[in-house]
């Protein structure tokens, strides 16, 4: 993507500090490819590599407190900083790794690297949907909410995203053994209980949210009454998506990217409708209930989704 921006030309649009950390793509470009997360999550070994792979955000953003200004040379500080902690981060990926033992004695077979590159795509596809999605929602806010209203919405967003990280690295350390899960033993109560550490990183923030919401209704403890409510509804919606992406990272599991793409692109152009058609009545909520109809949507047709695999499994047997 990065070359193709560069080769056709979109790129000489870039100035300042975007131009500059982007003159950087072509060495990140090369060292990512040599990024093993996956493998390091397959065989259960990202204790440290997990944490580590933030180096490459971590330098750009320590740099930045020493600039008072923006300065020339800040872009490509930046670009610089990431690189070296892109690199730092693979290095300790192989380190910690055995990759070059297990892969030893391996062949090429162009039929699996081409089943490889076809999964490939449709999970990119999966995650270039659902980013497309988390920025148009601020476009849509923009239109019918108040300056301030949308301020604080994303504020609040950008709390539960700090919960989504937390659980998105969680997700990793789990998935090693939903891929040692047997289809026969499936159920939607054992996926929950396999995933359970996502949910309760989901559960307790909210919890706390919503104490605090209560609290200040006692005890006034701030102003900002809305942020608080906000965040509280974000964090509950969080617990939705949690649910209904436990069910959906069995299907990867199982290698139904194509599945859950269509799953996803449906039910996300029902929450943008909703949205469209609720807005000039409701609001911000119209956003709120249009998520949690999404989720819950999504919710049953990945248990759908799941008992016709189990069933496709029994009868091949």
């Amino acid at each position: 993507l990065c070359f193709i921006l560069f080769a056709s030309g979109i790129t000489n649009s870039f100035t300042g500090i975007a131009k500059d950390i982007f003159s950087w793509y072509f060495a990140v470009s090369i060292i990512s490819t040599f990024n093993i997360t996956g493998y390091l999550d397959y065989t259960n070994n990202a204790k440290i590599t997990g944490p580590t792979s933030g180096l490459c955000w971590l330098l750009p953003s320590l740099s930045i407190i020493f600039y008072k200004e923006l300065g020339d040379d800040l872009g490509h500080s930046i670009g610089m900083l990431f690189t070296i902690g892109l690199l730092l981060s693979i290095i300790i990926q192989f380190k910690e790794s055995k990759i070059t033992s297990d892969f030893k004695h391996s062949r090429i077979d162009i039929p699996e690297i081409k089943s490889n590159i076809t999964d490939i795509i449709k999970y990119n596809c999966i995650f270039f949907t659902s980013q497309c999605y988390a920025r148009t929602i601020p476009l849509f806010i923009s239109n019918f909410a108040t300056i301030s209203e949308a301020g604080i919405y994303i504020y609040a967003k950008n709390i539960a995203n700090v919960i989504n990280q937390a659980i998105s690295f969680s997700r990793r350390t789990e998935f090693s053994s939903l891929l040692r899960l047997p289809v026969t033993s499936v159920t939607p109560l054992i996926l929950i209980k396999k995933q359970a550490l996502s949910l309760a990183i989901g559960i307790v923030p909210f919890i706390i949210s919503f104490f605090i919401l209560t609290l200040n209704k006692l005890i006034p403890l701030t102003s900002n009454k809305p942020l608080i409510t906000i965040v509280c509804i974000l964090l509950f919606i969080n617990i939705a998506w949690i649910v209904s992406s436990s069910f959906s990272q069995y299907l990867l599991a199982s290698s139904k990217t194509g599945t859950i793409l269509a799953i996803q692109t449906f039910t996300i152009l029902i929450s943008l409708s909703t949205i469209f058609i609720l807005q000039k009545h409701l609001g911000l909520t119209a956003v709120f209930i249009a998520e949690l109809l999404m989720y819950s949507i999504q919710t049953a047709i990945y248990l759908y989704a799941l008992k016709n695999l189990k069933a496709s499994y029994q009868h091949d047997r």
